[in-house]
This record gives C-alpha cells, structure tokens and sequence, in this order.
C-alpha cells in the first residue's frame, strides 16, 4: 500500500502546475498595464487649469479680472494715484487726471493766485500747466511806476506745447478793461503783452492775467509765465 502512494507522488508532474499558475499570473498583470489604467497615466482630476487672468503678476494686489490694466507694474492698478506721467495709474480710462495736485498754484481756476509786486524783484518766474481744457490758471500782481520812470512791463507765456493752443489776457484789475488779448499760432513758440514806454506814461496798478486753452492740455506739457519789469534808466 506505501509502496503504490509513493508511486502515483513520484509520477505527479509539480512543475507543470506551477508553470501554468505563473502564466496565469503573468496574463492577468500583463492586461493591467495594457488597458491604460497603471501608474503614468493620466488622471483627470476634475479642476480646471487656472486662468492667468487671475494670477497677480507685479504683486500689486490685483489681478487682470479684478481691473488691473498692466499686470507687469506694481506702481498701476485700481485705487493709484493717477500722477503725472502720461499713464493711466488708476486704471479707470482718464490719464493724469489726479496731477491737479501736483500743481501749487491750484484752485486758481476762479480765485487770482497772489504773486506781489514785482517793484523790488523786477521779474516773476513761474512754471504751471492746465490739467484738463476746462483749467483757469489765474494770476494777480502789482506794479508802482513814477511819472518819470523809463520801463517796459512785459508779459510773455512760453515753453508752449505744440499740441495745445494758450490763450492769454491781461487785465486791469481796477477796472477790469482787457489791455491784451492773444493765442499761439502753430509754430509759435511764445506770447508776448508789452505796456508804452516813455516819459508821463504811468503803469501803475493791479493786473490779472488768465491763462486758458482753446485746445488741447496736459500735465506733462508745462508752460513758463514771465512778468518782468524792465528798466532803460
């Protein structure tokens, strides 16, 4: 009986059972890999990819989508101020349109800025700039001229822009008759108001002088305003 169980174990073939279980094996992680589904495919996670839109590139604290007009510039977003510098700071459409500050001759649009006489100086030199093409620069001054004084005053707006056309008007502030009255032409480059010259010619008094524009403005384009007096004797 021992005899015939050892027979029929020796004539069992136990390499061809595991070969066939190792093929088994092999097949079912080979289709694995077949159908896409292993490590190194892709995964489809369900987000979108981000917009860059919605990236804050300079840092500033504001993105394209929430109105910053140059993503590239920390010093231009929404809430800057929009200073003098020919850019939109702010992003809301208007250039240079806070620069009004920037003037210190402002508000002179309906009260005269005071500039002295200009007895003791001889001359009075400004820079300013009409911020908008409704701006009113307004300036007074005083003059004390003897009978026998020999002088010219003079008036004269230059530095002038070739992009906005000035207007100036001296008055008396006395009786506020217009003594002049002129605008640049293109290609002028100043205007000129000059008071008579001579013995019993009598200039003195208060004077205004206004300065507009008939066309055109901008900070970045001042103007120079000279008063001068000037003496022969």
């Amino acid at each position: 009986m021992r005899c015939l169980l050892l027979a029929c174990l020796v004539g069992c073939d136990f390499g061809a059972s595991t070969k066939v279980e190792s093929a088994d094996t092999g097949a079912f992680i080979g289709s694995g890999l077949d159908s896409g589904t292993g490590a190194g495919a892709p995964v489809d996670t369900g987000d979108d990819v981000d917009d860059p839109d919605e990236w804050d590139n300079d840092g500033d604290g504001y993105t394209e989508d929430e109105g910053d007009c140059d993503d590239d510039n920390d010093s231009i977003h929404p809430g800057q101020t929009d200073v003098c510098d020919g850019a939109d700071n702010d992003c809301d459409g208007d250039v240079d349109e806070d620069s009004v500050e920037e003037d210190e001759y402002e508000p002179n649009d309906t009260l005269d800025y005071p500039l002295g006489s200009i007895d003791d100086v001889g001359e009075v030199r400004l820079e300013g700039f009409l911020h908008n093409e409704d701006d009113i620069d307004r300036f007074r001054f005083s003059l004390t001229d003897g009978w026998f004084d020999f002088f010219t005053l003079r008036v004269k707006l230059v530095n002038l822009s070739g992009g906005i056309t000035y207007k100036l008007v001296v008055r008396s502030v006395e009786d506020d008759e217009i003594l002049f009255e002129d605008f640049n032409s293109s290609g002028d480059d100043s205007i000129v108001f000059e008071t008579g010259e001579g013995f019993a010619t009598s200039d003195s008094g208060e004077y205004r002088i206004t300065v507009t524009s008939l066309g055109g403005s901008g900070c970045t384009d001042p103007y120079v305003l000279s008063i001068e007096k000037d003496e022969f004797l």
